[in-house]
């Protein structure tokens, strides 16, 4: 079973988390990751938005919750490895509870 991170610098993970914030596929995640080693990607990638889960904003208990989890498995390799990349609040959420954060409002 393969331990080495795939996402092991931070200039690649830090170019993944920007594409929370635009339009995540595995296509822009597999140019990165070419980009940053100049390796094709070891296994196959799998995104899971929370936008995928539309239970997740409904109801009473809708947290505002946003973000993505990249999955990067190959049985083979042994590889399973998930990334979990989260939103900040944003300004749309100025008339919100959730643009509080520990009692100062978020503007």
């Amino acid at each position: 079973m393969s331990n080495k991170e795939i996402l092991d610098s931070d200039s690649v993970r830090a170019r993944m988390i920007q594409m929370e914030y635009k339009e995540i596929t595995e296509s822009e995640i597999r140019r990165i990751y070419i980009e940053e080693t100049g390796t094709e990607p070891p296994a196959n990638i799998t995104i899971y938005s929370s936008e995928d889960f539309p239970e997740l904003r409904e109801g009473d208990y809708y947290s505002g919750f946003d973000g993505s989890a990249i999955h990067f498995y190959d049985e083979e390799k042994g590889i399973n490895q998930v990334y979990t990349i989260t939103r900040g609040s944003e300004g749309n959420e100025k008339e919100s509870w959730k643009a509080y954060l520990f009692g100062v409002e978020v503007v």
